[in-house]
């Protein structure tokens, strides 16, 4: 499965999180906001946890804790604003 597929599966799983402005829509969406964290939060620790890996004696544990720590690095060094 390829990233947009597994994206478009996961966002219609979970639904819409951007609000409107109409308040029987955002309920919703606030619901599917939290439970999209709530993913993302187990995601990252995942990610964190194969980022422990990067000093490991083995090869291919290095190549993907080394992945894993520049992405948290990235996204830490990211300004949303």
């Amino acid at each position: 499965m390829n990233r947009e597929t597994t994206y478009e599966v996961v966002t219609k799983l979970l639904g819409k999180i951007e609000s409107v402005g109409e308040s029987h829509i955002d309920t919703k969406r606030y619901e599917n906001l939290e439970n999209t964290i709530s993913l993302v939060n187990s995601l990252l620790y995942d990610i964190f946890r194969a980022s422990r890996s990067k000093n490991n004696q083995q090869a291919s544990m290095v190549m993907s804790g080394k992945r894993a720590y520049e992405f948290l690095k990235e996204l830490s060094e990211t300004d949303y604003e």
